[in-house]
């Protein structure tokens, strides 16, 4: 299997960037719409509204620009830091299709992501825990930074490691994502292939998520004495949140796999090093 040993900081901020003043566009344009009906039925109130309508139109969009823009800079930045210290994610690309992710290395790099995720949370809660007992602020301090960076790093291993069998095992059944790299350069994403894998983990957490509802439904019922239209309720959410999930991560990969192989023909794809 080969390995994604870095990827173009500069190219996917950029992108990412670019789908973000989009997606924060249309975020603006559907708030607008919805709070600009709702504000008619207050006569005088809509004239406020067109006005901070018109400063979301404009605020909305550079925000999400510059928060995907910074915010991908940092994650690529970190894998690429990572990947030449403990090795890159492998993956098994053949013909243009992702076959196979190496479940172990995956695991890693997110390992490392938790440890570094931990630590930044785990100062914030150390100095919030810290505040609130003052005699014994140093050891709260060491305590909290290490349980939460072990925890963290434990349940991203564990993230990373399910998700690569799940992706493999999805991609052996349904077919692998079709990414079209040229000279180290993704220039486009099958849509169609995208929209199958994303479809089928959205089934997958739905039912996750229904199964939890449910659970929580039937335990309610049980420990308060609810009525039985929770349990019915529970036993609902178990059918309607796959589904859900299924459309949602279908249309989202739909309209995200459309736009960057738009993107790319004016401002180039996202470089990668494969090998």
């Amino acid at each position: 299997m080969a390995q994604l040993k870095k990827i173009g900081i500069l190219s996917a901020a950029k992108i990412s960037s670019a789908i973000g003043l989009i997606v924060g566009l249309v975020y603006a344009v559907l708030i607008l719409v919805a709070g600009g009906a709702i504000a008619s039925l207050f006569g005088p109130v809509i004239s406020k509204f067109i006005g901070l309508g018109i400063a979301l139109l404009v605020a909305l969009p550079a925000l999400e620009a510059i928060g995907s823009f910074i915010g991908v800079a940092i994650i690529v930045f970190l894998y690429n830091v990572m990947a030449a210290r403990v090795g890159g994610v492998e993956i098994d690309l053949k013909r243009g299709k992702l076959n196979r992710v190496g479940p172990m290395s995956l695991a890693k790099i997110a390992g490392v992501v938790g440890v570094i995720a931990g630590l930044i949370v785990g100062c914030i809660v150390a100095v919030a825990a810290a505040a609130m007992a003052p005699g014994s602020a140093a050891i709260v301090a060491i305590v909290v930074v290490a349980f939460t960076t072990l925890f963290s790093a434990i349940i991203y291993f564990l993230m990373g490691l399910i998700g690569a069998f799940v992706y493999n095992a999805l991609a052996s059944m349904i077919g692998g994502l079709e990414l079209g790299i040229t000279k180290g350069e993704l220039k486009s994403i099958g849509i169609a292939s995208y929209v199958k894998i994303s479809a089928a983990l959205g089934a997958i957490e739905g039912v996750l998520v229904g199964i939890l509802y449910f659970a929580l439904g039937s335990n309610a019922q049980t420990s308060v004495g609810l009525p039985s239209a929770v349990a019915a309720l529970g036993i609902l959410n178990v059918v309607v949140f796959p589904v859900l999930y299924l459309v949602l991560g279908a249309v989202g990969a739909a309209l995200g796999g459309y736009l960057y192989n738009k993107l790319t023909g004016s401002m180039g794809g996202v470089r990668l090093e494969i090998g």
